[in-house]
């Protein structure tokens, strides 16, 4: 019903990282935190309090992965089609510019749009960059290792 199309690299590397997920994001999510601290709330929070806020939205990516593949599902099962699942991307950066906004709000800072834009782009980037690149060469390290 989810057509994955090499998502994270050959297809094995795709299936291994569908199935475990959390090694995927446990890569990601540093970066996501380092971002948003660098960017954004630098002046109010420290860095363990900014990864608890990337942990927090990327809760809520998951949380829309799911809501996605119920809709994927109730596609399948109306039009018998695949879905594919890079359609879900438009969703995480629609999500991640409404997490940030809705983070800065309070915040006293110049260029508060340019700084959203600039974590959007890096954090998007980053998980694209390691879904594509970094992820498949992870798995071709442990797979030429057994």
């Amino acid at each position: 019903m989810i057509s994955y199309r090499e998502y994270f690299g050959p297809a094995s590397a795709t299936k291994f990282a569908i199935s475990h997920l959390s090694l995927v994001l446990i890569f990601v999510i540093p970066f996501q935190a380092l971002y948003l601290y660098l960017l954004i709330s630098k002046p109010l929070y420290n860095y363990m309090e900014t990864l608890v806020a990337a942990i927090y939205s990327i809760g809520t990516i998951i949380l829309f992965q799911f809501v996605f593949a119920l809709l994927a599902l109730l596609i399948h099962i109306i039009a018998g089609v695949s879905v594919d699942l890079r359609i879900s991307d438009l969703f995480k950066i629609f999500y991640m510019f409404w997490f940030v906004f809705h983070f800065i709000r309070s915040f006293h800072l110049s260029l508060k749009w340019l700084r959203i834009l600039a974590f959007v782009v890096l954090a998007f980037g980053t998980f694209t960059l390691w879904r594509i690149y970094g992820f498949p060469w992870l798995m071709g390290l442990f797979n030429n290792h057994n």
